[in-house]
């Protein structure tokens, strides 16, 4: 509930939702806050392990970007999505959405993909590339 709705954690100390989990469920003792974190925290590294052995399986991978303003807080973000294709299927994965702090421009977005992922000049010059993985 808390990654699906994109809840705080603290949503398990709140009197609302012990109240509600009381009444729905009476006898379910919801995890602390702490637990909840190590829970967390247990299955971001089982995915990420998943997601780095699945990279590595493939050939080819592609990276885009994408920069957006948030309109009601005018904060700017970077979001970074790799692009495989495994056994004839298309595949895409999230790799990260970065808050940025300065004003969000091509370049700022070229740049950002060097520092992230370590890419070398022929993905400058193109702005997109491909990742020949397992070399």
């Amino acid at each position: 509930m808390i990654c699906e709705d994109s809840q705080p954690i603290s949503l398990v100390e709140d009197e609302g939702f012990i109240h509600s989990i009381k009444v729905t469920a009476p006898l379910y003792k919801s995890p602390s806050r702490q637990t909840t974190n190590s829970l967390i925290d247990q299955k971001y590294e089982a995915v990420a392990l998943i997601l780095r052995e699945r990279l590595g399986s493939v050939p080819n991978v592609c990276l885009t970007t994408d920069i957006w303003t948030e309109t009601h807080q005018t904060r700017s973000f970077l979001g970074v999505t790799v692009h495989l294709i495994e056994k004839c299927i298309l595949g895409s994965t999230i790799l990260g959405v970065y808050e940025l702090h300065e004003n969000h421009t091509a370049h700022l977005a070229d740049q950002s993909n060097e520092n992230l992922f370590g890419l070398g000049t022929d993905c400058r010059k193109n702005y997109s590339c491909g990742y020949k993985g397992g070399e």
